[in-house]
């Protein structure tokens, strides 16, 4: 199959961060729930028209936005 972009920088991410000790780090079970959710198709279409977040969570809680 065809990798993107976007699983490239994934993957060079995930090899820096098991380099430099941060452990669980990813989208693994157990890992630290941190990231942005935003309205968008595809990772280059919320990079270029940056949409509104529709929520943050840190930790695995909601910090800000509302959810549907």
């Amino acid at each position: 199959g065809r990798i993107d972009a976007a699983h490239v920088k994934l993957g060079v991410c995930l090899q820096i961060a098991q380099a430099i000790g941060l452990g669980m780090w990813g989208l693994e079970i157990g890992a630290p729930a941190d990231f942005v959710a935003v309205d968008a198709e595809t990772v280059a279409e919320a990079v270029v028209n940056r949409p509104p977040r529709s929520y943050a969570v840190k930790g695995g809680l909601v910090v800000a936005g509302t959810q549907s």
